[in-house]
């Protein structure tokens, strides 16, 4: 995960992250494996006294070929996104801020091994037709020069009505909703070249063809000042430096399907 700053309006973003899937319960076994690479640019819109109006466009591949049609134990959805997101940030006294989201993702279709799937309808084809997703979130944390600590909550909406079917498995094109909430817990550590260490984890507390599953991911971040002229003080705080935000879940990453995943 990276952000590298054009201005202190405009940021690039990506993302390649490695992925473990466990089961808590039953024999199936679990995958890992480098997932998806994504991609976005970053703009500040407007900047009207506390409130900060961003945009964000980008979009996501897989970079090797994974197996997607084994949920709920898959690391990805082998699916390629674009999405655009829209973002307002408002900062509060004592380094506070709360953050509202909304971002609409198109995925695109995914072929699988085997020559027929059942969704509404029975189709004679590998290929399975994804819907597109809308992902709404909000954050509200404490951010300062050594602590970033936030709650977050967090929404899918998948464009379909496809369940699951009676003792079948998870479908790559079900309407797969979830809401969840989180924790996100990190430290800078200005003795080693201002590293910061960063910790998430995120429940799942409802939704429909989807587990109960408990998400983890821990990261370590390193601040890189390529500016000719560092005169202008110490390291950027705000909505447009954090990395985190390139987090679309554009392709959802199986996380939701599992009843544990570590």
């Amino acid at each position: 995960m990276g952000n590298y700053g054009i201005s202190d309006r405009f940021n690039v973003l990506f993302m390649l992250p490695y992925v473990k899937t466990e089961a808590t319960k039953g024999t199936l076994k679990g995958m890992s494996g480098v997932q998806d690479l994504t991609l976005a640019l970053k703009y500040r819109l407007a900047q009207i006294k506390n409130l900060s109006v961003i945009g964000s466009v980008g979009g996501s591949l897989p970079t090797n070929n994974y197996v997607a049609d084994f949920l709920p134990l898959a690391i990805g959805m082998q699916s390629k996104t674009v999405f655009a997101r829209g973002i307002l940030y408002y900062t509060l006294p004592h380094e506070l801020a709360l953050t509202a989201q909304g971002a609409y993702i198109h995925r695109s279709n995914v072929r699988v091994d085997r020559e027929m799937y059942f969704s509404d309808q029975a189709y004679f084809t590998n290929e399975m037709m994804m819907p597109d997703v809308v992902n709404l979130g909000a954050k509200f944390g404490h951010y300062s020069y050594r602590w970033q600590l936030e709650a977050t909550y967090e929404q899918n909406i998948v464009n379909g009505d496809i369940d699951i079917r009676r003792n079948d498995m998870p479908g790559l094109c079900a309407k797969m909703d979830l809401t969840r909430i989180g924790l996100v817990a990190a430290y800078r550590i200005p003795q080693l070249k201002d590293l910061q260490i960063m910790g998430t984890i995120g429940q799942v507390v409802a939704g429909r063809n989807v587990g109960k599953s408990t998400t983890f991911s821990i990261s370590i971040l390193q601040y890189i000042d390529l500016r000719k002229n560092k005169g202008g003080g110490g390291i950027p705080t705000g909505p447009i430096c954090r990395p985190g935000d390139v987090n679309h879940m554009g392709n959802m990453s199986t996380d939701e399907h599992k009843d544990g995943h570590k």
